[in-house]
């Protein structure tokens, strides 16, 4: 519990709010063919002002983005409330990730009020292969889900799917390009260790390492994460012993 209290201080203190920079956030990734559209929660709530920027498809609330690779990855972004005056944007975001099996984060959701009541941006996608990024919700697995099979968390494409999706935000001014946080438990917390240990790098399907950055070139990298319960090798884990 000490070492999990201390993980948050550290990521929160690292992550310290930024001042918005950019123009209102009507919506994310603008430049996708579905751009995900902002919906700002009425008062009387806790979340009164927020934005929840997801899908409106009930009960799984599907709303892909195009990845590197053109796989569509299921995806949710809950923002602050807009400020009083001034611009609005440039937020450190937290990406937070299910375990294995699972699917992105309501913003509803406890996990990510946890961040979202604090000012943080928040990131949640569907791992590649399941439900909505090309998983159970999606019966024929042809044209943009050819390749959208799980990788048990590669770091060509799991984890380079959130390397490309947060550097979208940051090219529209949503995020801060190096105010990154991320977290999540048993598969989940590979994906926050394993960004953690690239850092500020993207391995290429060859393997090869390269510098992070956004589709507009923009250097990225992350400044903290707090993995929970996670694994030494997937690929042991998930087999009989």
């Amino acid at each position: 519990m000490k070492t999990r209290i201390l993980l948050a201080a550290t990521a929160a203190a690292t992550l310290a709010a930024a001042a918005p920079a950019t123009a209102a956030v009507p919506e994310v990734f603008t430049d996708a063919p579905a751009p995900v559209a902002c919906v700002v929660q009425p008062s009387g709530s806790i979340m009164a002002g927020q934005r929840h920027c997801t899908g409106t498809a009930s009960p799984y609330f599907v709303s892909t983005v195009p990845s590197f690779d053109g796989t569509p990855i299921d995806v949710t972004v809950t923002l602050p409330p807009a400020p009083s005056s001034g611009a609005d944007g440039d937020y450190p975001v937290i990406g937070i990730f299910h375990g294995y099996g699972g699917q992105k984060f309501a913003p509803s959701s406890s996990t990510v009020q946890r961040w979202a009541g604090r000012g943080y941006a928040v990131l949640s996608i569907t791992d590649r292969g399941f439900w909505g990024s090309c998983g159970a919700l999606v019966p024929v697995k042809t044209g943009p889900c050819a390749d959208g099979y799980i990788r048990l968390m590669s770091n060509a494409y799991e984890i380079r799917d959130v390397q490309y999706l947060l550097g979208l935000l940051a090219d529209e001014g949503v995020i801060h390009p190096t105010r990154i946080g991320a977290t999540g438990g048993s598969y989940g917390g590979g994906m926050a260790l394993q960004l953690g240990a690239l850092k500020n790098r993207v391995q290429l399907e060859d393997d090869t390492l390269v510098p992070w950055k956004s589709p507009a070139g923009t250097p990225m990298a992350i400044a903290a994460t707090a993995p929970e319960y996670t694994w030494s090798d997937l690929q042991s884990s998930l087999q009989p012993n």
